[in-house]
């Protein structure tokens, strides 16, 4: 195992050298860097690395491709990173593509109609969230009614003081909101600037919702344009983001069958298959 978050426990267990086996596994491409400065005879050509998203931390594009092409094999979350690494002189022969899975909790509640109008946002408020720019397009589309499920919100208010927001509807996220809100909101969206996923992308994809997401992580991956929803650009054009949900008015949403590929039972295998 290996361990990312700074903390004292984290500090302590990175600390310890690593049990000897004959293949590793990374849970990040900083984790594998850290250790392979220690042990590299250890862990060149025999550790697989799970490439994430690209953060800053990572360096520059140059130095990932020299670090990561001494492991044995990289997986990537999205086509896009491991596409970028592989142009710039990863073996491709290294990298796998495998994206992640439909939460097996995640489903629609039967008799419940959807509802036109409404945009679902299920994030923490933070960096990286691209949610700068939600207070203007909550302005440019006054007749649409926004719901967010996730932590942190109180900061929303603190960022946008003495605004009011009648079409900003924010709730904690539980297992039965999250359920109730892809079953009867008709938009996913999310703005981010830098995922991995995002995860819940697939799971409003799953139960019939139009997404509309940043073009960061797996978002062109899952995406097919004007059939189960829109691909925006990045930097964030507020007027663009407007324009792809009205483009889900009035749309009858096919659920994407290749959706129900992305189990956790078919994700384990892939995983085990691309060591």
């Amino acid at each position: 195992m290996s361990y990312s978050r700074v903390n004292l426990q984290t500090k302590v267990i990175n600390s310890l050298p690593l049990p000897k086996s004959k293949n590793y596994y990374f849970t990040f491409p900083s984790v594998f860097e850290r250790h392979l400065q220690n042990v590299r005879n250890k862990l060149q050509n025999n550790s697989t690395v799970l490439y994430t998203h690209r953060t800053p931390e990572l360096g520059t594009i140059e130095h990932q491709v020299e670090i990561l092409s001494l492991a044995h094999r990289i997986q990537f979350m999205c086509s896009r990173d491991m596409e970028i690494l592989i142009s710039k002189g990863l073996d491709s022969k290294k990298c796998s593509l495998i994206i992640g899975a439909v939460d097996d909790n995640c489903k629609v509640i039967p008799g419940i109609t959807r509802l036109e109008k409404t945009v679902f946002l299920s994030s923490r408020y933070g960096p990286r969230k691209g949610l700068e720019h939600l207070p203007e397009l909550l302005k440019v589309l006054p007749d649409w009614n926004f719901y967010v499920l996730g932590p942190k919100w109180k900061k929303f208010y603190k960022d946008n003081p003495g605004q009011s927001y009648p079409n900003l509807h924010i709730d904690s996220w539980t297992l039965e909101e999250r359920n109730l809100h892809v079953t009867k909101f008709k938009v996913f969206l999310s703005l981010s600037n830098l995922e991995g996923g995002p995860i819940p992308l697939l799971d409003a994809l799953s139960c019939g919702m139009y997404g509309v997401a940043t073009d960061t992580g797996f978002t062109r991956d899952v995406i097919k344009p004007d059939i189960n929803g829109s691909v925006v650009k990045l930097p964030v054009d507020i007027f663009e983001v407007r324009d792809a949900i009205l483009s889900s008015y009035k749309k009858s949403i096919p659920i994407d069958e290749s959706i129900y590929n992305y189990t956790w039972e078919f994700i384990a295998k892939d995983y085990l298959n691309n060591i």
